[in-house]
This record gives C-alpha cells, sequence and structure tokens, in this order.
C-alpha cells in the first residue's frame, strides 16, 4: 500500500496537548487522548513509528481543504475524554478508524477489549485465556493501540486489579485511574474494586 499524505493535526490545551494522526483518505490512523505536554512528543513519535512500519511511503504533508471536517472529529474525541461512557461519540468516532492498519490478531486482540462494557474492566490474564497468547503480548499489543478512548483499552488492569500503564508508559496509570473513574468504576490508591472486575468475558463478547 501507497500512503503519499500522512499528517497531524494537534491541538494545544495549555499543559496537555491531543493529536490526530490521519491518512489522505479521511482515515484515522492514531489518535492521542490530551496528555501533560511533557508525555506528548515520545508518545506522537512512538505513534508515528508504529505506523511507518505498515507504510510503503510515509510522508508528512499540509493538510489543504480538509481541516475543518476532521478537526470536528477532534473535538469528539476530546469530548470522549471527557465522558468516555458516551458510546455514541465513540460509535460515531469509529467509523474513521483504518482497521487495516493492524494484523488480524492485533485486531482480535482489540475488537474483544471492545466488548468490555462501561463500568468494569477484565484483566490481561482474562484477555490472553480467550484469545489463546500470553499476558505479556497482550499487553504490548494494548500499549500500542492506535485509538485510546475509542477502542478502550484503559478497561483492561492487572490481575491484582492495579491499573497498570497507559499509553505505552507507567507513569500515566493515574489517566487511566482517572477514566475509569469517569465510568463509574471504584479505583483505591491505583488499584480496581473487585467487583468491577470481570473475571471472565465468556458472556460478555461482541461476536
Amino acid at each position: 500500500m501507497l500512503w503519499s499524505k500522512i499528517f497531524v493535526i494537534e491541538v494545544d490545551l495549555g499543559s496537555y496537548r491531543t493529536a490526530t494522526v490521519w491518512w489522505s483518505c479521511r482515515k484515522l490512523l492514531a489518535y492521542i487522548p490530551p496528555i501533560p505536554y511533557n508525555y506528548f512528543t515520545s508518545i506522537l513519535s512512538n505513534l508515528c513509528k508504529f505506523i511507518s512500519k505498515r507504510a510503503t511511503l510515509l510522508s508528512k504533508e499540509e493538510y489543504k481543504g480538509e481541516v475543518a471536517p476532521l478537526f470536528t472529529i477532534v473535538k469528539l474525541l476530546q469530548a470522549l475524554y471527557a465522558e468516555p461512557s458516551r458510546v455514541d461519540l465513540s460509535y460515531y468516532v469509529r467509523k474513521f478508524i483504518y482497521r487495516e492498519l493492524l494484523s488480524n490478531f492485533e485486531w482480535k486482540v482489540l475488537s474483544t477489549v471492545d466488548s468490555i462494557p462501561p463500568g468494569k474492566v477484565t484483566t490481561y490474564g482474562v484477555l490472553a485465556k480467550v484469545l489463546k497468547t500470553s499476558p505479556r503480548i497482550v499487553a504490548r499489543i494494548l500499549a500500542r493501540n492506535p485509538w485510546p478512548l475509542v477502542i478502550p483499552c484503559h478497561r483492561v488492569v492487572m490481575s491484582s486489579g492495579f491499573v497498570g500503564g497507559y499509553l505505552g508508559s507507567r507513569d500515566l496509570w493515574w489517566m487511566k485511574a482517572e477514566l475509569l473513574r469517569k465510568e463509574g468504576v471504584e479505583v483505591i490508591d491505583g488499584r480496581v474494586v473487585e467487583e468491577y472486575i470481570l473475571r471472565d468475558l465468556g458472556t460478555n463478547r461482541i461476536s
């Protein structure tokens, strides 16, 4: 595949920053939710490296004539961050994601995560059992999730209940905890209360 145009729309939010990475065919390749400015550059760089491995050609170009509609999607993603239980926004944004960016197994992992309902979490171990792989592989794939919030990787925690890292950074565990609290999950000292943890996804998967 030849991707002749890949571009980034960045938005400053004071000490926070957010960005979307787009393919010129109006497909969302990656998204960074509002994060502290000091983490932004490294996470954006890692996402772009991840995307470039899937592309024959990667060139960053000025986005001409398309900023307005895609900037609207940026605003929707910001609203989704503010209210992560607003599933209608997630479904709307989901139409724009370019799922072919991932391998079949990577997409299977993320689509299984997509079945976890708001107000609940599951563990890397439970996902690994469902997907017949190891928790480490699941964690590695989720750390590279190009579409956080849209595909709710923040709903996967460690077996101990500790929320674990977010966006590939252990330092951002508090953001993950914040998102879970907004969805009604009780988190105390960085750990999810047991009653909110799904230890079996058998009846919660979306086929």
